[in-house]
C-alpha cells in the first residue's frame, strides 16, 4: 500500500506524507506498510489509530499484553460494543504476535486511542463521504494530529503543510441500523453518555472541520 502511495504522489510531484495513520483489526496493513517506510528510510511516522478498549496501545507502547490475558488486574475489560473490525480484547487469547495478531510494534511510532463515541460521532460527521466506523477513526486521529500541529505540538513547524494519509475503508450503510441509529446509540453505548455525548463530540468536530 505505501509503494502505491508513494507512487501516486510522485506523479503530482507532492511530497512524502508526514503521516500514516491507520487502525487495527489483524494489524496486517499497517504492519506491512510500516515496514516498507522502515526498509527505504522514508520520513512517514506510522500512527497506529486505536479504539478505547482496545488492547492493541499497550501492546504496541509497553509490550504489556503480549503475554497475557486481556483480564490482566488493573485493565478493564473489552466494553461492547466496541468499534466493529478494529482493536483487540473482545477474544480471550493473549496478544502473541505471530499467534493472535500480526500487528508488528516494532514498526508503529505512536498510538492515538479515542473514545467509541468520538468515533461513531465522526461518522456522522462524514455522512457525506460513506465513511463508516474504521474510516472514521482514522479520521479521528488525523484531526487530532492536525490540531496538534496547528496549535505548534509537533516537530513540523506550524507555518508549514502538514501531510497526512489514511485509509477509507468501511462504508457507513454497514451500520444503518446501529451506529447510525439513535435508539441503538442510547440502547447500547448509554456507557459512553448516549446520544447526548455523541452530539457534543459531534459538534466539536463539525466545528473543528
Amino acid at each position: 500500500m505505501m509503494h502505491e502511495i508513494d507512487v501516486q504522489l510522485n506523479a503530482t510531484n507532492d511530497p512524502l506524507p508526514d503521516y500514516f495513520i491507520h487502525s487495527s483489526g489483524t494489524g496486517g496493513t499497517i504492519s506491512s506498510v510500516g515496514r516498507y517506510i522502515q526498509k527505504y528510510l522514508l520520513k512517514t511516522k506510522v500512527v497506529l489509530a486505536d479504539s478505547e478498549h482496545s488492547l492493541f496501545g499497550d501492546f504496541v507502547l509497553s509490550n504489556k499484553y503480549s503475554n497475557l490475558s486481556f483480564n490482566d488486574p488493573g485493565r478493564p475489560a473489552w466494553v461492547k460494543p466496541g468499534i466493529p473490525g478494529i482493536g483487540y480484547g473482545y477474544n480471550t487469547e493473549p496478544i502473541v504476535f505471530g499467534r493472535s495478531t500480526s500487528l508488528d510494534r516494532s514498526v508503529i511510532d505512536e498510538v492515538a486511542r479515542m473514545p467509541d463515541i468520538a468515533t461513531v460521532a465522526a461518522m456522522r460527521s462524514l455522512h457525506r463521504f460513506n465513511a463508516g466506523a474504521s474510516t472514521a477513526l482514522n479520521f479521528l486521529v488525523s484531526l487530532s494530529k492536525a490540531i496538534q500541529h496547528k496549535q505548534g505540538l509537533l516537530s513540523i513547524p506550524s507555518t508549514e503543510r502538514i501531510s497526512i494519509a489514511l485509509v477509507m475503508g468501511d462504508p457507513a450503510s454497514f451500520y444503518a441500523s446501529s451506529y447510525l441509529n439513535d435508539s441503538w446509540v442510547n440502547s447500547n453505548m448509554g456507557w459512553a453518555g448516549g446520544m447526548k455525548a455523541l452530539n457534543c463530540w459531534q459538534k466539536k468536530i463539525d466545528e473543528c472541520v
